[in-house]
């Protein structure tokens, strides 16, 4: 009887893990079909960032191109105008408005800052998607170990340490019982 309770506790082992090497191939499987679809979606959001970044550097083009116009134009009116003379006109303003060139830089200087935090900004909107995308998929392949490793520690305690002990005990019992 005890050599049929311990060839049935291996057994038992056997059973277990093999359900585990299911589970495990089960979960891979599932894992990496959720990686190729989250991987889609990862691309797809890199793009919609790099598209995102685009448009505004478009519209940051076209703003000034529009400005320089502006500049360009209120430069002519004031000195086609003759406003230089005038009392009204701010002095401060006459200075701006006098000088086409520096105007043209600083719309220019504002521009390349602009750029500069577009670029930024996108770099790290990028670097944050991959980063979240690395880390789920991580989290996942990570936490699956984990639980492969613990099920089988569990397995291996129940089978070789507590139904074993409780085997050898009646053991015990049944050669005290005999003699």
């Amino acid at each position: 009887m005890i050599a049929k309770l311990k060839s049935a506790n291996e057994e038992l082992y056997d059973y277990l893990m093999e359900i585990e090497f299911m589970q495990v191939d089960q979960m891979v499987a599932a894992l990496d079909a959720f990686e190729a679809n989250y991987s889609g979606m990862h691309a797809a959001s890199l793009e919609a960032i790099s598209n995102t970044f685009v448009a505004l550097r478009d519209l940051q083009a076209a703003w000034v191109h529009e400005a320089h116009d502006t500049a360009n134009l209120r430069h002519e009116r004031y000195v086609d105008n003759g406003e230089a003379d005038k009392d009204e006109v701010p002095d401060d303003l006459k200075v701006v408005l006098n000088d086409k060139e520096g105007m043209g830089t600083s719309i220019d200087n504002a521009r390349e800052a602009r750029i500069a935090f577009l670029d930024a900004t996108e770099d790290a909107l990028a670097k944050a998607e991959t980063a979240a995308y690395n880390g789920v998929l991580s989290a996942l392949r990570d936490g699956e170990h984990n639980r492969n490793r613990e099920r089988v520690h569990e397995i291996s305690n129940l089978v070789r340490a507590i139904n074993q002990t409780e085997i050898d005990a009646l053991d015990s019992t049944m050669d005290a019982e005999d003699t």
